[in-house]
């Protein structure tokens, strides 16, 4: 059996500071949005949370979003293979809120595409300094028809850069 990916709008509060005159900064809410990926229907978010137990679901984000298609298009084209991975050879899925840095640590994931498929599997938090993954114990591996997981990305893609791959 595949699993079915797609991706969603979610809209993620945040606070950015606007300089006013010469020293004083302000505070101003804003709310950024960000494509968040879905399993079978279900945020990868809401999964981490039930395997982990924990109250709520994660607030990291994909860099999904048109605030900044420049990273946008990279993870895409890291998630498709176009692009080697940054760290410790592992797909970056989720980032910090804050400031979009594998610093902060992240959701990762080990991608493997082999017979018109493309699995997920060991699904961890990581971050840029260390090798080791906390690999979630209660994680599912994920397996994709590879034409339709491309599809997906792919028309991601051309929202963010306004055209074809």
């Amino acid at each position: 059996m595949t699993n079915v990916l797609s991706l969603a709008e979610r809209h993620v509060p945040g606070i950015t500071w606007k300089r006013r005159l010469l020293f004083f900064r302000r505070a101003e809410e804003t709310v950024e949005m960000h494509l968040d990926f879905l399993i079978d229907g279900k945020s990868l978010r809401t999964w981490i949370q039930e395997w982990e137990g924990a109250e709520r679901p994660p607030e990291e984000v994909s860099l999904l979003t048109p605030a900044r298609p420049d990273l946008a298009v990279e993870q895409i084209d890291r998630l498709l293979g176009r692009l080697p991975h940054q760290y410790w050879n592992r797909g970056w899925l989720l980032f910090c809120r804050a400031c979009w840095d594998e610093g902060c640590g992240g959701v990762t994931v080990d991608i493997r595409h082999e017979d018109e498929k493309v699995y997920w599997s060991g699904i961890g938090w990581d971050d840029s300094f260390d090798a080791d993954t906390y690999r979630i114990e209660n994680a599912v591996d994920f397996v994709f028809d590879e034409a339709e997981y491309e599809g997906v990305l792919l028309n991601a893609r051309e929202r963010f850069t306004g055209r074809l791959a």
